[in-house]
């Protein structure tokens, strides 16, 4: 097996490796990042930030390091955040033989980058009349124009006018 794995990576520069969601590997990956979380190696915020880019690309990737063992053989790999903290993950060697190979680097290839950044939205409308329904947060920041068209009917409505 070890043989088998290192003719896989013969020609590799950068071992990495996808993990599909639905495997157990995976699951097996979120519990070692559960835990190093409980022994303080990893701060909430970045392994919340991790799970959530494995989740929304629908793959992980780890890295992989050595074979350990003889008899009973298993794969040293490392899951490794955007901010380079390392977590120690053990796969099998059936599952990283059968695994694809990732042809860079996650930073180079950009997987830690999120296609759904929250952004502040600034409306490119400005409000031209004199509506003031008493609330103190300004309206026109709330709204895009036409929530806010919809919104002033509404009130306006309410009120009886």
């Amino acid at each position: 097996m070890r043989d088998q794995i290192n003719l896989k990576f013969k020609d590799v520069r950068n071992k990495w490796i996808y993990v599909p969601l639905e495997t157990k590997e995976f699951k097996n990956i979120i519990q070692d990042i559960t835990e190093n979380i409980n022994y303080g190696n990893i701060n909430v915020k970045s392994a919340i930030n991790l799970v959530k880019i494995f989740k929304e690309k629908r793959t992980a990737w780890v890295k992989f390091k050595n074979v350990k063992g003889r008899s009973n053989q298993f794969c040293v790999c490392e899951i490794i955040t955007k901010d380079n903290i390392k977590v120690k993950t053990l796969i099998s060697c059936e599952f990283v033989l059968s695994a694809d190979i990732l042809e860079d680097t996650p930073k180079s290839l950009k997987l830690y980058k999120s296609a759904f950044k929250r952004q502040k939205m600034k409306p490119t409308w400005k409000k031209t009349d004199s509506f003031c329904d008493g609330i103190s947060t300004p309206i026109e920041e709330e709204f895009t124009e036409e929530g806010y068209r919809l919104y002033k009917s509404y009130y306006l409505e309410m009120r009886g006018q």
